[in-house]
């Protein structure tokens, strides 16, 4: 057993994690996926950022923002031109012209992903739980957020 153990441990590390895929449903699975959020405790990234929450359970939305700064979980959002957001001391924004938007919201957190799809009804969250999957879509929205701090204005879409 001692000659195999450390052969064991190599194999056993170098397997990747599966990723743990969960669908909310509704305003309870929203607030679930809020509360995760506060729970992880970690700043944020997000594409599609938007006051929805904000429209949908007005109560929640403050306590939920509240916690936040309570607990300094800072966030760096992309949104639409246009497009109302949950302003906060603890959050950065860059827009983006409203061609180029998507009208799911995308929040990287920890080693998770959620997709929130407001446009359906009800609505649902999409959360992926998975290192490798966060560090990709975290690696997009740097690229993203580092092109948008160099331009001025985002030339809009030839017709």
């Amino acid at each position: 057993l001692n000659k195999i153990m450390p052969e064991l441990l190599k194999i056993s590390k170098s397997e990747k994690s599966k990723p743990i895929v969960e669908v909310y449903e509704g305003r309870e699975g929203i607030k679930t996926v809020l509360n995760d959020i506060i729970r992880i405790g970690k700043s944020f990234v997000g594409f599609g950022a938007t006051d929805r929450a904000s429209i949908l359970f007005p109560e929640f939305t403050k306590m939920y923002m509240r916690e936040r700064e309570k607990r300094k979980i800072r966030a760096r959002q992309i949104y639409t031109e246009g497009e109302r957001v949950l302003r906060t001391p603890l959050s950065k924004f860059k827009p983006i012209p409203r061609e180029y938007s998507s009208p799911a919201t995308t929040l990287v957190y920890g080693n998770k992903v959620a997709i929130f799809m407001w446009f359906i009804e009800p609505p649902i969250v999409v959360l992926i739980e998975n290192k490798e999957a966060a560090e990709a879509y975290k690696s997009h929205f740097e690229f993203m957020w580092k092109v948008l701090a160099k331009r001025k204005k985002i030339p809009t879409k030839p017709k």
